[in-house]
């Protein structure tokens, strides 16, 4: 038998202002992993120089409730991350997926990770979308022996998005973004690597 894959799931774009908000929350709260919901929608983009139809990914909102340690987080409070994406909904946007950072700067999806992410779907009652995309954030602290110039130095994938986030001369954080395909109905089916594009251009800053 064939790969089984998700039917027509689009390539991803993750806009400025989602990944910043993404990195934000990583960083944040390090050495503790962060987690929280992410808004987007479907529609036309350029996606290296050819219009696509994609998921947009437009903001991240972190669980502000949730329960984090070194090596695993959740949400918590379950009722307000129910407020949370009921508010979502509520304000006209719409939610596509959740994520989560990895502090060890592991990007694969753990069987932790899909079964906690099967649960918040089944949770939803029957109103999660057919596709949802669970984002893991890779974080790995730096320290530095010569003072660096702070600002951010981008990192080319097939399928990721990575770069070097440097806050003060000599601390910065190796961030890189890996997103996979969840079924909201098939609690079987493997999740399937996103190809995730930057919504903007990446140019490199500090030294």
């Amino acid at each position: 038998m064939g790969r089984t894959t998700l039917d027509h799931a689009p390539p991803v774009v993750v806009d400025r202002a989602c990944f910043f908000a993404l990195v934000n929350s990583a960083v944040e709260v390090y050495n503790r992993e962060t987690t929280g919901l992410i808004v987007g929608r479907e529609r036309r983009r350029l996606v290296r120089g050819k219009p696509r139809r994609v998921l947009v990914l437009e903001a991240a909102y972190p669980f502000q409730t949730a329960t984090r340690s070194v090596t695993w987080v959740e949400a918590g409070n379950f009722r307000a991350a129910h407020r949370a994406r009921n508010a979502v909904d509520s304000l006209g946007f719409r939610t596509v997926g959740e994520y989560h950072s990895h502090t060890n700067y592991e990007l694969s999806l753990s069987h932790e990770d899909l079964a906690y992410a099967r649960d918040a779907l089944a949770g939803m009652n029957g109103t999660a979308p057919p596709r949802w995309l669970e984002l893991v954030l890779g974080m790995k602290r730096k320290e530095y022996a010569r003072p660096r110039r702070p600002g951010v130095r981008w990192r080319s994938y097939r399928r990721k998005l990575g770069c070097t986030v440097v806050l003060a001369p000599r601390l910065g954080f190796d961030v890189t973004l890996a997103g996979y395909w969840v079924r909201a109905h098939g609690a079987r089916a493997p999740a399937e690597e996103a190809r995730l594009h930057a919504g903007f251009p990446r140019r490199d800053t500090g030294s």
